[in-house]
């Protein structure tokens, strides 16, 4: 029989706890609502605000949903404890991490990363201006204790689970995988009346997954990338937004903020999560798409504007793009697809 520990004979030390007294983001969370279930807070950004939305699970383990729209974020004073896992999966957008030693790390939709709380975060952002995702929280300790009512333990060892995917790593970090998506694609969307249990079932998959399974990264390494690298490819990225009507090679680009063409290619799609020329051409249409919904000005100056050499060619990347022309677009415009976080 599948027996869960009451909650409410152990001491309260949650994450919604903590976020609620204000020991962890200095004041820039509210409450917005809070039930025997859940809790949810708003989160003041610098340039926008999110939501987290916190259920118990077990003693011990809670479950996090968070839905940020900005581009920086408040930075969890975590106080070094080396107590606490937490585990990460992108639903959309993508999430910037900046660890001490200036090391950056990226997140990207689908993916799943892990860290302990000893480690220090020096500053997270979204450099898309938007994300979703869901992230476990687990105090080892406690959930222990509560784990191992459950089935015998179940033969989950969170110490050991913590030495397997953290080790000596800062963090731990995994490519989209199937069997890690269709774990976590079904709880975004949970009935209410079967959500705790379920829950708790899919929490207790995730673990035992996470214990057993070979721990590839799809064959791809999952680098850091030092400060001045992100920060150059950060200001490449900047003038390819103002300079929307000239094309410049990525040759060009690497020489004059003094990186190689392939550091370029790569820091920027970890970063944005498109390879150069494909972040450009999508942007210079959203561009476009902008203008055409916002002023008044002619098809072909636009297209000019935006580095197309004859109004003809640009009609057609904008339909490939949009499923309609640029006129048609004006007339009844639509949610530019596939692409946002225009500008920081």
């Amino acid at each position: 029989m599948l027996c869960f520990p009451r909650e409410d004979k152990m001491k309260d030390h949650s994450l919604s706890a903590m976020i609620g007294e204000d020991r962890l983001f200095g004041g820039k969370a509210d409450i917005l609502e809070q039930t025997g279930e859940k809790t949810v807070f708003h989160l003041d950004c610098r340039d926008g605000d999110g939501t987290m939305v916190i259920y118990r699970v077990f003693p011990g383990i809670e479950l996090i949903f968070n839905d940020f729209h900005a581009f920086h974020c408040a930075e969890a004073q975590t106080g070094g404890r080396d107590d606490i896992l937490e585990i990460n999966h992108c639903r959309s957008g993508r999430f910037e991490c900046r660890l001490s030693g200036n090391f950056y790390g990226y997140l990207g939709e689908g993916d799943l990363s892990a860290n302990i709380w000893s480690v220090q975060r020096i500053s997270s952002g979204f450099p898309l201006g938007y994300y979703q995702g869901a992230e476990v929280f687990i105090r080892i300790e406690t959930a222990q204790a509560a784990l191992s009512g459950i089935w015998g333990g179940i033969g989950i060892d969170l110490r050991a689970l913590k030495e397997r995917i953290i080790g000596s790593r800062p963090c731990f970090m995994m490519r989209a995988a199937p069997r890690i998506g269709d774990i976590f694609d079904r709880l975004y969307d949970v009935e209410k009346n079967i959500r705790s249990g379920y829950f708790k079932v899919k929490i207790l998959e995730l673990l035992l997954f996470l214990s057993i399974a070979p721990l590839e990264t799809n064959g791809e390494d999952r680098p850091y990338f030092p400060r001045a690298q992100v920060e150059s490819v950060k200001r490449i990225r900047a003038e390819l937004m103002e300079k929307l009507d000239q094309h410049i090679t990525l040759a060009d680009l690497a020489e004059k903020y003094g990186l190689s063409t392939t550091a370029l290619k790569t820091c920027f799609k970890a970063i944005y999560g498109k390879p150069v020329y494909a972040w450009h051409r999508e942007y210079r249409l959203y561009a476009a798409a902008q203008a055409l919904r916002k002023t008044d000005r002619s098809i072909a100056d636009i297209a000019d504007s935006v580095g197309y050499e004859n109004a003809s060619k640009f009609s057609e990347a904008f339909r490939r793009q949009m499923g309609c022309r640029p006129l048609e677009y004006r007339r009844f415009p639509l949610p530019f697809a596939g692409f946002s976080g225009a500008a920081e």
